[in-house]
């Protein structure tokens, strides 16, 4: 739509927002830089609400934001530039590959419009979930999987006659998701939602402790995600695991497993 805009009352207004492109992520906050909070991620309710006055979505993730516009004021939502590539090889690299276009640009997305209301903003709740944390303790298994230039995972491209994890039911896993390669890549689990114990060691933003079934691995990092496989084993129907960027897992950036029952021997290959 050519110069978005919408009418909004005049108070605390919620946005559930989705980055439905093919590649390009953006760094979400507004024209006047005015604080507002997340209190949800892909899966759900966050613990609390998040003050932010910036949130990077990538493909594919989601997240639920209440903005204060009670002052009146016409207000836009952007996204913000996310700057260059830190290098001129990765630069080149990321020209060559058709990535990172308009990141490094500010882009106008819609504009708020707060028009009068007599219905005052109840205050934002102190608490919003109670969320079951699993320990590391509790995984079965640790799975490793680089996400390596080229489009690979593991340094294989996706074939659809191979499976390559076979998950029990019932199981709790780690999965390691690490990024070698020149850009970010955001890595979507199907089948579950997760929970995120850390980046390169280090625990996750309070805004990345909720439900997630997308992650953001930038390069040289490491992501652990922790999750259970509840339901739905079935040794012929696999779930695929991949890159949100459609370029990438067009080009072979996704793998796929089973979930099957305990003790059960699948003959997948």
């Amino acid at each position: 739509t050519y110069n978005p805009h919408v009418d909004a009352p005049a108070r605390n207004v919620r946005l559930r927002l989705l980055n439905g492109s093919n590649a390009r992520r953006y760094n979400i906050g507004f024209s006047d830089n005015r604080e507002f909070h997340q209190i949800a991620s892909d899966g759900g309710f966050l613990e609390a609400p998040v003050p932010l006055d910036r949130l990077l979505l990538s493909p594919g993730e989601r997240a639920e934001i209440i903005v204060d516009l009670s002052d009146g004021n016409n207000v836009v939502l952007m996204s913000y530039a996310l700057g260059a590539a830190d290098s001129l090889i990765e630069n080149l690299g990321q020209t060559i590959m058709g990535m990172g276009k308009d990141e490094d640009t500010i882009i106008n997305l819609m504009e708020l419009r707060p028009q009068p209301t007599d219905e005052a903003s109840p205050p934002l709740p102190e608490r919003l979930n109670t969320i079951d944390r699993w320990e590391e303790s509790q995984a079965s298994k640790t799975r490793q999987f680089s996400f390596n230039n080229g489009s690979r995972i593991n340094g294989l491209k996706m074939d659809m006659g191979r499976i390559d994890e076979v998950v029990e039911v019932g199981d709790v896993e780690i999965w390691e998701l690490s990024n070698p390669s020149f850009r970010s890549h955001p890595i979507h689990i199907h089948d579950v939602q997760f929970q995120v114990l850390d980046r390169n060691g280090e625990p996750p933003s309070p805004n990345e402790r909720g439900w997630k079934d997308t992650i953001t691995v930038n390069k040289d990092e490491t992501v652990r995600v922790i999750m259970q496989f509840k339901d739905y084993a079935d040794p012929e129907m696999p779930y695929m695991f991949h890159c949100h960027i459609l370029e990438h897992e067009d080009r072979g950036m996704m793998g796929q497993f089973v979930v099957v029952d305990k003790g059960a021997n699948p003959n997948v290959h």
